[in-house]
């Protein structure tokens, strides 16, 4: 995605996977409370 990649860009990058992993963790929890 970038040719170049600053301290910045890394920090960002790395922020925005762990919401990502967080969020879809919720919501595979959420999906596996509702199953029992």
């Amino acid at each position: 995605m970038w040719r170049y990649k600053n301290n910045q860009d890394v920090g960002l990058e790395a922020a925005i996977i762990q919401r990502v992993r967080n969020s879809s963790l919720v919501e595979w929890r959420c999906a596996e409370d509702v199953r029992g």
